[in-house]
């Protein structure tokens, strides 16, 4: 269950002390930059933990998988161009200061890419650790009228998505 060498600890190590150093927030005058930077540490630090979670307790690691490491970046930099320009652009929901494009492409896309890879390396760890601990105890349950409420839920969404 538990590291074996070097190479898997070291992502706990890393984690931690990332996720440590992000609260520095309380002793350093905050300002943007600091902020930020102090933002990524723990969003990297995070990632850095739970993928040790995963890796102990399923034996699945994203971060040792380059193809699909590479993919789900991908995924979160369409996300992000996607969600850009869906809440910035189309819905004018919130409002920017005057970004240049380029600080849009190096900022933004990249960060929105990263966030997605965070969201789904934490949700790999929680459920390996989950599943661990609670595997002999959860029963299926079978739900005949699922796929029904999926295709009910599918025409709302279609038909609010329309609507509005």
């Amino acid at each position: 269950m538990f590291y074996k060498s070097w190479q898997e600890i070291k992502h706990l190590y890393w984690g931690s002390g990332l996720m440590a150093g992000s609260f520095l927030f309380a002793y350093v005058r905050p300002f943007d930059f600091s902020l930020n930077a102090l933002n990524l540490f723990f969003v990297l630090g995070n990632i850095l933990l739970f993928d040790f979670l995963s890796l102990n307790f399923s034996g699945y690691s994203l971060l040792r998988t380059p193809n699909r490491r590479r993919h789900f970046l991908l995924v979160g930099a369409v996300f992000g161009i996607f969600f850009e320009f869906y809440v910035h652009w189309l819905g004018k929901l919130w409002y920017y200061p005057l970004w240049s494009v380029e600080f849009y492409w190096v900022s933004l896309v990249p960060g929105f890419a990263l966030y997605v890879f965070y969201l789904l390396e934490t949700f790999l760890g929680i459920k390996a650790v989950l599943e661990y601990f609670f595997r002999h105890k959860i029963q299926p349950v079978s739900f005949r009228g699922l796929k029904v409420v999926f295709e009910v839920l599918a025409l709302v969404g279609a038909s609010g998505f329309i609507i509005f």
